[in-house]
């Protein structure tokens, strides 16, 4: 990466303001659980992530909260230990602690960027889980978010697709925390170039092999037919609120026609399940399905179909194997099992805002 001074990214005559210590306070104080006594928050020396760092620095210093910054060295690059250190250094001189974690062994030579996402983010849940921090901040912002939008449209994605990225996600016990969806990334350059703090650039960004840079200049290119990035969050956060009513109505469901045992299996009305609208029968399915077999993502749609054939027609099958979970029917009433092979505890599901 290239060090960026930012003095050239924003024109004066733009006028972009830095987030003020209580603007970020309103931002992030909803969505943090009451006495954490720690945060972690990851950084890769990006403007975005360098921005969240330096205003939840400032904030918990105030608070009286622990903050510990996660730095992965992902080792892509020849230069990307240097970059590690770096940003180490640039922390260490606000006096916040920087740990670096190495993600070592074979690289891909495709699929670069997703299969890095991953191991960034298992590095630092992992880290997380042993050092027992409940709670990570991301550096997502409303530019990440219409994009992730595009995307997903471009995948032909349904409601929770569009609806994107939540402020607060549950991940392996870890709660993934997003203050800055509603943001737009000028300002958080703005805010460093405030403090005169460098960032990283990462020429990734860049590279047209890549289809989330291809996707940027799409959002670009919008842009400049008037459909911004703010536009497309906007309607992200409109399928956010389609979203968080299906969970609703789901959870009632659930409530009313399920019982979920802490042994690892659960009972459904059979009756009622049927006669559900197809989307809140899916819906009450995979969050069955997840709570039992304990995996954090659903099914995928043309198995999940095939599973609402045989919960309709009682003469398809007796029994069906999906998502971690064995699924029987006797008379009216479907039992979803945990199979023999995953008897470990089942991960919680974080539900519309909270955690069931």
């Amino acid at each position: 990466m290239g060090v960026d001074r930012g003095f050239n990214t924003i024109t004066s005559s733009l006028k972009v303001s830095p987030i003020s210590e209580p603007e970020f306070d309103i931002l992030f104080s909803p969505i943090l659980v009451k006495d954490v006594s720690q945060i972690a928050v990851g950084v890769s020396g990006g403007p975005d992530s360098l921005a969240l760092s330096w205003l939840l620095h400032r904030w918990c210093e105030q608070i009286g909260i622990r903050l510990i910054a996660l730095t992965v060295d992902h080792r892509l690059r020849p230069n990307s230990s240097k970059d590690a250190r770096n940003v180490f250094l640039w922390l260490k001189s606000w006096g916040l602690n920087c740990i670096i974690l190495p993600w070592v062994g074979n690289k891909p030579s495709t699929g670069i960027q997703e299969t890095a996402r991953i191991a960034r983010y298992k590095l630092m849940i992992d880290w997380c889980i042993e050092n027992g921090v409940r709670d990570l901040a991301l550096a997502h912002h409303q530019e990440d978010q219409a994009e992730t939008f595009l995307m997903r449209l471009s995948r032909g994605s349904g409601i929770d697709g569009l609806a994107c990225m939540r402020e607060v996600t549950l991940r392996e016990g870890v709660r993934l925390l997003r203050p800055l969806l509603t943001v737009p990334k000028s300002r958080l350059r703005a805010t460093l170039k405030s403090q005169n703090q460098e960032w990283l650039e990462d020429p990734a960004n860049s590279n047209p092999a890549f289809t989330r840079t291809l996707i940027r200049d799409l959002s670009i290119l919008l842009s400049e037919r008037e459909v911004g990035t703010q536009r497309l969050a906007h309607l992200s956060e409109q399928f956010g609120r389609i979203r968080v009513r299906l969970e609703e109505l789901t959870r009632l469901v659930v409530d009313r026609a399920a019982i979920i045992h802490s042994t690892g299996w659960a009972t459904i009305n059979g009756e009622l399940l049927i006669h559900l609208p197809d989307e809140i029968g899916r819906r009450v399915m995979i969050f069955l399905l997840q709570s039992i077999g304990g995996r954090s993502y659903p099914p995928r749609r043309k198995r999940l179909d095939r599973i609402m054939t045989f919960i309709k027609d009682p003469d398809h099958c007796t029994a069906f194997s999906l998502g971690g979970c064995s699924i029987s029917r006797q008379d009216h009433q479907f039992t979803i099992l945990r199979e023999e092979l995953r008897q470990t505890a089942a991960s919680p599901i974080f539900f519309a805002g909270s955690v069931m």
